[in-house]
């Protein structure tokens, strides 16, 4: 059984390691990796879809750059996404146990937060690829790079936003069958 607590403490664990992988200027944080590529944004940050947009953008990031991102995404790129699994995993199945909805939303309701992470393990290993062998260019890598972003995205959005419709559905229900 998953219980209301563990859900609520995974959370409180994914916004103390959001801080400190994306708000506070300690190295190996995004704001690290933005600073050493002159503020620019990485990849999974704002999606480009063409290898020629990728490519203009690790330029644009430096040596220096480029060095730290490939860091940030075997280190923090991957420590931020395995909490926010656990988090999104906990919510899905305290969702289950909690509402028992049809076997179909059961099942995507455990398959988005796995989607999301397999998604940005992905991208992570795409671009560290890209970053490896700079400057030599990885066309279908880059082209395909912003869909695989995408997919990422929408999967967590989607893990984030169906256990949350759910209990507002649930909680519309209860309120309607309340006597007068």
């Amino acid at each position: 059984m998953t219980s209301l607590r563990s859900v609520l403490i995974a959370f409180v664990i994914l916004i103390a390691v959001f801080i400190a992988t994306h708000v506070l200027p300690i190295p190996g944080s995004l704001r690290d990796v933005m600073a050493a590529a002159g503020g620019q944004t990485i990849l999974d940050q704002k999606p480009a879809f063409s290898t020629v947009e990728i490519y203009q953008r690790l330029d644009a990031f430096g040596q220096t750059g480029r060095a730290l991102y490939q860091r940030f995404l075997v280190t923090t790129d991957v420590i931020f996404p395995l909490t926010l699994l656990a988090f999104l995993f906990l919510l899905a199945r305290y969702t289950s146990q909690q509402l028992a909805p049809p076997r179909a939303l059961r099942g995507l309701l455990l398959i988005f937060p796995f989607a999301f992470f397999v998604f940005d393990m992905i991208e992570n290993l795409s671009i560290f690829q890209m970053l490896s062998d700079y400057p030599e260019r990885h066309r279908l890598t880059g082209d395909l790079l912003g869909y695989v972003t995408v997919v990422k995205r929408l999967s967590m959005y989607a893990a984030i936003v169906l256990p949350l419709v759910l209990f507002s559905l649930a909680g519309i229900r209860r309120w309607r069958k309340k006597p007068p």
